[in-house]
């Protein structure tokens, strides 16, 4: 009896020693996985362990969108307890957005990873695509381009004819001429502008008809007749004043030759003195 009851007793005490080192070896396990920031997880492969024992070792990894900035990454069950880690991460910067042609972005929120940033057009050009880029783990997201504005067919008016040195359809800043057909007058501007709107600026003009053209034939006859006479009348006064003061000095010279041969011709006769007095001569009959 007394045989039975140590044996009995053993393995009571043989029981409670196994409980005893059970739990001293559960109580230095880990009970669960360790706790970490928002930017830091488990790595895949510390992901697939299930038993977090004493003495196991874990990788922390950055998430998504951030990346190592220092540390190793690994954290180690003791004494029930996770080992600090040292790992630290950073935000992933996308950097400027690679350039676009006639394209200017706003940065005023960063090119770190979460950031959005806005696409913006040049005067003249229209966006294509998305406005708003968003800066993800692998670069930025969203396309978007900047296509020049194309206006409608330009505005016909009537009685003109227009060109311009582009293609079919204008594009934002080409020029458009107008010129009237014969017989028309253009009213207003002879060019318009294709604008950022893809309207034109400034209105086109119009084509007024002018005055028939016998009138502005007769109208230049008239006028050109009044400009012959009036230029008949000046030569006819330029020439007559000449004319008139050469025909009264012959008429003076010629005077003066008849007096002079006059003279000439009665001292001739003795019936003047050399000083040209006359001189008296008594009057004689036959019978003296």
């Amino acid at each position: 009896m007394e045989v039975v009851l140590d044996s009995g007793r053993l393995r009571k005490l043989k029981s409670l020693l196994l409980t005893y080192l059970f739990a001293v070896n559960a109580a230095a396990d880990c009970v669960r996985p360790p706790s970490v920031p928002d930017d830091i997880d488990l790595s895949e492969e510390s992901m697939l362990v299930d038993q977090y024992t004493e003495g196991v070792q874990l990788s922390l990894i950055c998430v998504s969108g951030f990346i190592r900035e220092s540390g190793t990454g690994i954290t180690t069950c003791k004494n029930g307890e996770w080992t600090p880690s040292d790992l630290t991460c950073k935000r992933k910067d996308c950097g400027p957005p690679d350039p676009q042609p006639h394209m200017t972005f706003d940065l005023s929120q960063g090119t770190l990873f979460g950031a959005t940033i806005r696409a913006f057009c040049d005067k003249g050009y229209s966006l294509f695509g998305v406005a708003h880029i968003h800066c993800y783990d692998l670069g930025w997201f969203g396309r978007a381009t900047c296509n020049v504005v194309v206006c409608k067919s330009p505005p016909e008016v009537a009685n003109s004819v227009r060109s311009w040195n582009g293609g079919d359809i204008p594009k934002y800043g080409e020029i458009i001429h107008y010129s009237c057909e014969e017989g028309y007058a253009l009213i207003g501007n002879s060019i318009i502008t294709c604008d950022e709107h893809g309207g034109y600026t400034p209105r086109p003009p119009i084509c007024e008809k002018t005055t028939s053209t016998v009138s502005s034939t007769t109208s230049h006859r008239n006028k050109f007749a009044t400009t012959q006479a009036a230029s008949t009348v000046s030569l006819s006064q330029e020439v007559s004043a000449p004319l008139i003061i050469s025909l009264g000095a012959v008429s003076l010279v010629t005077i003066l030759l008849m007096v002079f041969l006059y003279i000439l011709h009665q001292k001739k006769k003795g019936l003047l003195t050399s000083k040209g007095e006359s001189r008296y001569i008594p009057f004689r009959t036959d019978e003296e």
